[in-house]
This record gives structure tokens, sequence and C-alpha cells, in this order.
């Protein structure tokens, strides 16, 4: 497993020691969340390592996570199921944003995050810089992924 496949998959676990600045308020008169608590119930359920995490995304057939390398690219509930029992066994991952956005128009949500990486693997500490972006829908008053973007930004 790629140091950047570990990454990938636990994207969310910084939110929940990090601040969400600069999102929209996209609270509707129906009651429905942001977008960003979307990322805050994956990351609970990641960090718990709940098997109920998949149900985080869209049941389509076209939902996607998308990482790094050519060869992370996940299409479809139980390709995306697999990676998540796979990286649940990885070592620890956490982050620092430095920058979140969101916003939302209708049913359809997009969110931005930048910062740091922190993995732990045998008490060694790595940083590594790290961007999402994420498309989201709302089905049933709750926001689901329906796209994860995850990488590491190339250093010049």
């Amino acid at each position: 497993m790629t140091r950047r496949r570990i990454v990938l998959g636990a994207i969310v676990l910084a939110l929940t020691t990090t601040s969400c600045r600069g999102a929209t308020d996209t609270r509707s008169a129906r009651g429905t969340d942001d977008p960003l608590q979307a990322l805050t119930r994956f990351t609970t359920l990641l960090e718990h390592r709940d098997p109920e995490l998949i149900d985080e995304f869209v049941d389509d057939d076209d939902v996607m996570v998308v990482g790094s390398e050519a060869s992370e690219i996940e299409i479809g509930r139980e390709q995306i199921a697999q990676m998540l029992k796979t990286l649940a066994a990885g070592p620890a991952v956490r982050f620092t944003w430095k920058q979140t956005r969101s916003g939302s128009t209708g049913d359809v949500a997009w969110l931005f995050a930048s910062g740091d990486a922190v993995i732990m693997d045998s008490g060694k500490e790595t940083r590594l810089p790290y961007r999402l972006t994420g498309v989201l829908e709302r089905r049933s008053g709750r926001w689901k992924w329906r796209q994860f973007h995850g990488s590491e930004p190339a250093m010049h």
C-alpha cells in the first residue's frame, strides 16, 4: 500500500482537529445540513473503522474516489468499500488544514481543503502537503459523496 493511498483513505481525519474557514452557509429551509458536515461524518466513521462509512457515498455505479497516482481510481461502491477496508488497517493519519471552502447550488455541493497530511508509522511522523476536492449530492436531506479527489500537490 503506497503512502499516497494511505493518505487518500484518511483525508477526513483532520476535521476532528481543525476548523473550516471560508465555508459558505448552505443550510436551507428544508433543514438539510451543511456540506462540510459530510466531511465530519466521514471522519468520525473512518476514525472508528465503522463499516457504515460506505453509506456516505451515493449508491450509484459512477461514484468515484481518485488519488494522486494513475492506479488510484476506484469506481462504484464495491471498489470504494474494498479500498476503505484496506486503508482502515493502515497507519494513523491526521490532517491540518490551512484552507477549506464549500458551496452549493440546489442539490449539488462542492468542497475544497488544502493543508498537510500527518502520517504516524512506527513512531515516526511524516508531513506531506495535501489537497482534496469533492462533489456531493443531497439525498434525503443529507450530503453524500459523488466524487472524492485527494492528492499530494507537486513540489517544485
